[in-house]
């Protein structure tokens, strides 16, 4: 998203949000949790990023179980 290139992690946040209530499509759904974990990771909100990751898994993403395996369960294991 653009918001987030351009440094407004809100307005990207409130557009992925959007996307994630109102599209139809898994396909669109899983990239806007993904990258909302994204952008949460990046925020410093850990909890937030592994729940959006792990839903984003749970609709197929494949990129997520790397992002959920490697962050999510070492910072479980602290």
């Amino acid at each position: 998203l653009a918001f987030d290139f351009l440094g407004n992690k809100n307005a990207a946040i409130n557009a992925l949000n959007k996307i994630i209530v109102n599209s139809k499509s898994e396909k669109d759904k899983r990239r806007a949790f993904l990258k909302r974990g994204e952008i949460f990771f990046k925020l410093e909100k850990l909890k937030n990023a592994c729940n959006d990751w792990k839903k984003a898994k749970n609709l197929g993403s494949l990129e997520a179980p790397y992002k959920t395996i490697n962050i999510c369960e070492t910072l479980e294991t602290r």
